[in-house]
């Protein structure tokens, strides 16, 4: 391959990636009403993601095999395979299994990671947006911290909720986060 083709394939490979950011990141809506859950574009992307992450390295099969080298690598294909394995199945337990049930009340919390949670509105203490995570925390009065990321669909709904139903004090504590609630409220995050 020339070097002309690798920087065309390095153009492409950006704006792919661009396109495809764009298309699972935009708002989506909520899976259904009192649902907090990952959109199916994301569910989407992180399959995309795991099977991209397995067809990336077949050229590099292709020319082991091609130049009777793939015997002698064989070890680090297999490694090879064995780390993208490992990196994607999180993505895809994360993006299936992650589900949140809320009502006037309180909401229902379960992920893969940790047992079902019940979380009541009228316990909550503070709530907090984390920018560099994209996610809320919402610790409760016994100290439990709980983690809604931005890119679960049904976030609108959930916000609305939120401010009328968490005390005052807590969406209060921190500027960035009541006016990240309030844009959620309206759709516009």
């Amino acid at each position: 391959m020339t070097p002309q083709h690798l920087n065309l394939v390095g153009w492409l490979t950006l704006i792919a990636v661009t396109a495809f950011a764009w298309w699972v990141l935009r708002p989506s809506p909520a899976p259904a009403p009192g649902v907090l859950a990952y959109s199916k574009n994301v569910r989407a992307a992180s399959t995309a993601f795991a099977l991209f992450a397995f067809a990336a390295p077949m050229p590099l099969v292709y020319w082991l095999v091609r130049d009777g080298l793939l015997l002698r690598n064989l070890h680090g294909l297999v490694v090879s395979y064995g780390v993208i394995a490992a990196l994607t199945l999180p993505l895809q337990l994360e993006f299936s299994r992650v589900r949140h049930v809320f009502d006037d009340d309180g909401l229902r919390y379960s992920t893969p990671w940790s047992r079902t949670r019940r979380l009541l509105w009228a316990d909550v203490k503070e709530v907090r947006f984390r920018p560099a995570a994209q996610w809320l925390d919402v610790t409760t009065a016994t100290g439990a911290v709980h983690h809604f990321s931005t890119m679960l669909g049904g976030r609108q709904e959930l916000a609305l909720t939120m401010l009328r139903r968490v005390p005052d004090a807590a969406l209060r504590a921190d500027a960035l986060t009541l006016q990240v609630l309030e844009r959620m409220a309206e759709g516009a995050f």
